[in-house]
């Protein structure tokens, strides 16, 4: 099941009867990158140093490794955005789990624009409650939350 499936499954408690929902993504508000890397830093390190087996890198590696995925756990929060046809909606998320909606925090307009999302990773917009970013695999539901409200308004 994709993504966007299972947050529509979670957003159902909060969803008004007259509403269909067009388009959900996470987001979070910290880069996941930070994190990445020097957890990359640290496992090369491992494998320089393999040489010494007694020694402390053994030690010291693990703990390296780690401090960076705790401070990314304690700062990040994670949201994930409801497009539906009457307003968009941005939502807390566990911690540890996007795909949940705990609870509405901000409604934001039918008119909001989120993207164009671009980027080799994530994107960020600032057109919600924070700056939030979001990763590459949901750039097309965000198209289709850009989308909705060019549909809902008549040209003349």
């Amino acid at each position: 099941m994709e993504f966007a499936d299972r947050i529509t499954e979670n957003f159902e408690p909060h969803r008004r009867q007259s509403e269909t929902v067009v388009a959900a993504f996470p987001a979070g508000s910290h880069n996941q990158i930070l994190v990445t890397i020097p957890a990359a830093i640290a496992g090369i390190g491992a494998f320089v140093f393999d040489r010494s087996a007694d020694s402390v890198v053994w030690v010291l590696v693990p703990l390296v490794s780690l401090l960076p995925v705790v401070w990314f756990m304690v700062v990040n929060r994670n949201y994930t955005v409801i497009a539906t046809d009457e307003r968009t909606v941005v939502a807390r998320s566990s911690r540890f789990s996007v795909l949940q909606v705990l609870e509405p925090i901000e409604e934001l307009p039918l008119d909001v624009q989120i993207g164009p999302a671009s980027g080799l990773i994530t994107y960020t917009t600032s057109a919600l409650v924070e700056p939030l970013r979001i990763h590459r695999r949901a750039f097309d539901q965000v198209r289709r939350a850009d989308e909705r409200e060019s549909e809902a308004t008549p040209s003349n």
